[in-house]
Protein backbone atom coordinates (compact mmCIF):
# COMPACT_ATOMS: atom_id res chain seq x y z
CA UNK A 1 0.00 0.00 0.00
CA UNK A 2 1.00 3.28 -0.88
CA UNK A 3 -0.14 6.58 0.39
CA UNK A 4 0.72 10.14 -2.07
CA UNK A 5 0.48 12.86 0.19
CA UNK A 6 0.83 16.66 -0.18
CA UNK A 7 3.41 18.12 2.23
CA UNK A 8 2.73 21.58 2.15
CA UNK A 9 5.50 22.68 0.83
CA UNK A 10 7.43 22.88 -2.48
CA UNK A 11 11.29 23.19 -1.72
CA UNK A 12 14.29 21.46 -1.19
CA UNK A 13 14.71 20.31 2.70
CA UNK A 14 18.62 20.22 4.35
CA UNK A 15 20.08 17.48 5.54
CA UNK A 16 19.06 18.36 8.97
CA UNK A 17 15.24 18.60 8.06
CA UNK A 18 15.21 15.43 5.56
CA UNK A 19 16.71 13.30 8.87
CA UNK A 20 14.21 15.11 11.26
CA UNK A 21 11.24 14.20 8.63
CA UNK A 22 13.14 10.33 8.65
CA UNK A 23 12.83 10.59 12.06
CA UNK A 24 9.62 11.59 12.88
CA UNK A 25 8.11 9.09 9.80
CA UNK A 26 9.63 6.20 11.17
CA UNK A 27 7.43 6.61 14.31
CA UNK A 28 5.13 4.67 12.40
CA UNK A 29 6.00 1.24 12.46
CA UNK A 30 4.48 -0.19 9.68
CA UNK A 31 6.18 2.28 7.27
CA UNK A 32 8.40 0.68 4.79
CA UNK A 33 10.01 3.27 2.80
CA UNK A 34 9.22 6.88 2.22
CA UNK A 35 9.83 9.35 -0.41
CA UNK A 36 9.78 12.93 -1.29
CA UNK A 37 9.82 15.33 -4.12
CA UNK A 38 10.56 18.59 -3.72
CA UNK A 39 9.45 19.97 -7.00
CA UNK A 40 5.71 18.74 -5.98
CA UNK A 41 5.74 18.67 -2.61
CA UNK A 42 4.35 14.63 -2.75
CA UNK A 43 5.64 13.08 0.18
CA UNK A 44 4.93 8.94 -0.63
CA UNK A 45 4.55 6.58 2.32
CA UNK A 46 5.17 3.50 1.40
CA UNK A 47 3.71 0.07 3.56
CA UNK A 48 4.59 -2.43 1.62
CA UNK A 49 2.40 -5.50 0.71
CA UNK A 50 1.63 -6.92 4.38
CA UNK A 51 -0.52 -3.52 4.95
CA UNK A 52 -2.63 -4.99 1.72
CA UNK A 53 -2.86 -8.45 3.00
CA UNK A 54 -3.92 -6.94 6.27
CA UNK A 55 -6.98 -5.04 4.91
CA UNK A 56 -7.94 -7.96 2.65
CA UNK A 57 -7.96 -10.72 5.31
CA UNK A 58 -10.21 -8.14 7.55
CA UNK A 59 -12.78 -7.70 4.78
CA UNK A 60 -12.62 -11.17 3.68
CA UNK A 61 -13.12 -11.56 7.59
CA UNK A 62 -16.21 -9.45 7.64
CA UNK A 63 -17.51 -10.82 4.59
CA UNK A 64 -17.30 -14.47 6.12
CA UNK A 65 -18.91 -13.71 9.37
CA UNK A 66 -22.13 -11.67 7.36
CA UNK A 67 -22.10 -15.06 5.42
CA UNK A 68 -21.70 -13.75 2.25
CA UNK A 69 -21.05 -15.33 -0.92
CA UNK A 70 -18.46 -12.22 -2.58
CA UNK A 71 -17.23 -9.46 -1.85
CA UNK A 72 -18.44 -6.89 -4.73
CA UNK A 73 -17.17 -3.43 -4.05
CA UNK A 74 -14.90 -1.68 -1.63
CA UNK A 75 -15.34 1.97 -0.69
CA UNK A 76 -13.45 3.91 1.29
CA UNK A 77 -13.85 7.98 2.08
CA UNK A 78 -15.87 7.89 -1.10
CA UNK A 79 -13.54 5.94 -3.30
CA UNK A 80 -14.88 2.59 -4.72
CA UNK A 81 -12.50 -0.12 -5.96
CA UNK A 82 -14.79 -2.83 -7.65
CA UNK A 83 -13.56 -6.41 -6.08
CA UNK A 84 -11.77 -8.56 -8.63
CA UNK A 85 -12.46 -12.18 -7.85
CA UNK A 86 -9.60 -14.39 -8.27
Amino acid sequence: MRIVLDSGMKKELSEREMLKLDAKLREIPELVSWSYSASTGELILDFGDAEDEKMLRRINDWKDKAKAVKVLLFEFLGIIKEWESA
